[in-house]
């Protein structure tokens, strides 16, 4: 009964258990920070600690990328900042967001990525995700939002999708739970890190290199 009460989604926890994940968050070096009561991405927060395990499954979204070569930059840099995977209004690339409840912080990134092509890039259920069909690992690149981070400023973290997900997210901010960008490697100026803006400096301030 006890472990099923720290099942529930975040949006319906009590003080208690919001503060149990938010504990076992930081013991991994995440800063987690919740949204107000009744807002969507609280609401649609399924992450949980399984104390038996020791192990924080975390809500884990995806989106996928395929960008036109005609594309508008700062327009689609400002669409990921809002958040509208619905498309741009410049030119034709898209998105696709592909949501996992709950992926326990042991699991690597690359091997959720696998998961989720094999299964919806396959006939003509995903035009989008069929791009990524048969991609190398060493082609595909993971890009995290830098939070606090300003709307007109957005700015990425560079994330190692081979290692497990308590290392990639370690050291960061999350608001309720990690949203990854992914894009093939073609595209990966179109992300801006933190380093561009800060000469001299190797890692962004996940304290990775950026360059994988």
């Amino acid at each position: 009964w006890f472990e099923e009460r720290l099942k529930c989604q975040i949006g319906d926890c009590t003080r208690a258990q919001k503060l149990l994940l938010e504990n076992a968050a930081m013991r991994s070096n995440v800063k987690l920070v919740f949204m107000s009561r009744g807002m969507d991405r609280r609401r649609l927060n399924t992450s949980y600690y399984n104390i038996k395990k020791n192990l924080l499954y975390w809500r884990v979204e995806f989106v996928f990328h395929m960008f036109d070569s005609l594309c508008d930059l700062d327009n689609c840099l400002s669409k990921i900042n809002l958040g509208n995977n619905n498309g741009h209004s410049k030119c034709s690339c898209n998105t696709e967001s592909v949501v996992i409840e709950r992926v326990d912080d042991a699991t690597a990134l690359f091997d959720e990525i696998d998961k989720v092509v094999k299964e919806r890039g396959k006939g003509n259920a995903s035009p989008l995700l069929k791009q990524y069909v048969g991609v190398e690992r060493k082609d595909l690149n993971l890009f995290m939002k830098i939070e606090p981070c300003s709307s007109s400023r957005v700015r990425f973290h560079r994330i190692d999708g081979s290692v497990a997900l308590q290392s990639a997210i370690s050291n960061c901010n999350l608001i309720e739970f990690p949203t990854f960008e992914v894009a093939l490697k073609a595209a990966v100026k179109r992300f801006p890190t933190l380093i561009q803006d800060v000469p001299n400096v190797e890692g962004d301030s996940c304290g990775r290199d950026v360059d994988g």
